[in-house]
């Protein structure tokens, strides 16, 4: 079934794959390469990702439930409450 959602709006803003294409595959167009192969391939990228993430969803709600996940949340708790934490920000930009 193809995917038709919003996500595959903004994954076509992928097209430095367009130019590289073009080069390539010099008998086609470059609106002519992405009618043909972009959607294709788009479609298959989000719904493996979709995939991925729902499978990702299903293991962590498995850990939640059989408390597997109980010593991490009690430690990041505490970590908060002793405000032994840093702004997520901040350490991804390494300031």
């Amino acid at each position: 079934k193809p995917y038709t959602g919003e996500k595959s709006l903004g994954a076509l803003a992928a097209q430095p794959l367009i130019p590289f294409a073009t080069f390539f595959y010099g008998e086609y167009t470059q609106a002519d390469w992405s009618a043909r192969h972009i959607p294709e391939s788009l479609q298959l990228s989000v719904w493996l990702q979709e995939y991925l993430d729902e499978m990702w969803d299903q293991y962590i709600e498995a850990d939640l439930t059989s408390g597997k996940l109980d010593k991490l949340i009690a430690k990041a708790e505490a970590d908060i409450a002793a405000n032994q934490v840093r702004d997520l920000n901040k350490v991804l930009r390494n300031s």
